[in-house]
């Protein structure tokens, strides 16, 4: 097993010829001329889909289908349709900001398949520096400001929130398997979860990506690509703001020599946020950002696609500074970051 040198991510195959059914799609779409040139490798999708990196004379792109039952040890289902949204997000990202998200070049709703340009070859996961303690403020910084300029341009849009006011995949891939989830596991705060999840769900202000996690970040090139819109919706752009600073304490738990970079990097995501934003939309009041953070922290250690390089110590780290939180009559951010 190798990592792919363009997205970080890892190969679980080598090169070899795509699946029929691709090759069919490329022709079809004229991404292709040549089925008999093109090689295909297996790159890896998260837990909820199959990613392929194609290349042929001329083309160099990734063919990304949605899964019907995601790749985890629990039972999770999850409507493939999702792939349409996640097309049409990045359409909608890229007349924004063309530079920070890759070029759709061809989608299918019938066979939940889309067609996206692969990232320069100098790119590479966000995920993988942070994993091995290199923490860039510098980054935070600008994906801070990245993020404010879609929900500053995408708030209040009308159009906007009728193609994208269907939350089903974002329930069915964050909600229940994180928030709800962790609710039946931990019944002392499952009141706490619920009112969060009853916030979150009445508000709709702008268009979340919904997994703005450092693995769908690609850097290394001029500007960084933000990959993965799949559950995309108008909705609460707290999550936003809550999702990479839960994955910044979860490398701090796995790492807590460099528990106080990984704080700086997100104290720096957020004040490039605020700054970027303005008044354009109401921006979380710290009570309710670090309840976000508890419930998606819990939900790392205890939900249903936990981080898999944490270690028994720092799962239960984790889990003791987030219920204590929850628990908190007065959540602070800073609590936060003492880790237990």
């Amino acid at each position: 097993m190798t990592t792919d040198e363009v997205t970080g991510r890892l190969d679980h195959e080598p090169a070899t010829r795509p699946p029929a059914h691709i090759l069919e799609y490329l022709v079809e779409t004229r991404i292709i001329d040549d089925a008999s040139t093109v090689v295909a490798s297996s790159l890896s999708g998260g837990v909820s889909n199959d990613v392929l990196a194609i290349t042929a004379p001329g083309v160099d792109v990734v063919v990304k289908q949605a899964l019907p039952k995601l790749r985890v040890e629990a039972e999770w289902f999850a409507s493939p349709d999702r792939i349409i949204t996640e097309a049409k997000a990045l359409q909608t990202a890229g007349a924004i900001l063309p530079n920070n998200v890759p070029p759709v070049l061809a989608f299918d709703e019938v066979r939940h398949l889309m067609v996206i340009g692969r990232a320069p070859r100098s790119c590479y996961e966000w995920k993988s520096d942070l994993m091995s303690g290199i923490v860039d403020d510098a980054i935070a910084t600008e994906l801070g400001e990245v993020l404010a300029r879609w929900h500053r341009v995408t708030a209040h849009d009308s159009a906007l929130a009728e193609s994208f006011g269907d939350t089903e995949a974002f329930i069915e891939l964050r909600v229940d398997p994180f928030y709800r989830w962790v609710g039946t596991q931990h019944a002392g705060v499952r009141g706490t979860v619920d009112a969060v999840v009853d916030r979150m769900l009445d508000t709709k202000t702008c268009l979340v990506h919904g997994d703005f996690s450092p693995k769908n970040v690609l850097i290394g090139s001029a500007n960084p690509w933000v990959i993965d819109w799949e559950v995309a919706h108008i909705g609460d752009p707290t999550f936003d703001l809550a999702f990479p600073i839960t994955h910044l304490l979860c490398k701090a738990l796995y790492r807590p020599e460099a528990r106080t970079q990984y704080r700086r990097t997100g104290e720096s995501f957020l004040n490039a946020y605020s700054r970027a934003v303005g008044t354009s939309i109401a921006v979380a009041d710290e009570e309710y950002l670090t309840l976000q953070i508890a419930c998606l922290l819990l939900a790392r250690i205890d939900g249903k696609s936990p981080a898999p390089y944490l270690d028994d110590t720092a799962r239960s780290r984790g889990r003791a500074i987030a219920l204590d939180v929850l628990n908190s009559a007065k959540p602070r951010l800073e609590k936060l970051w003492t880790l237990g």
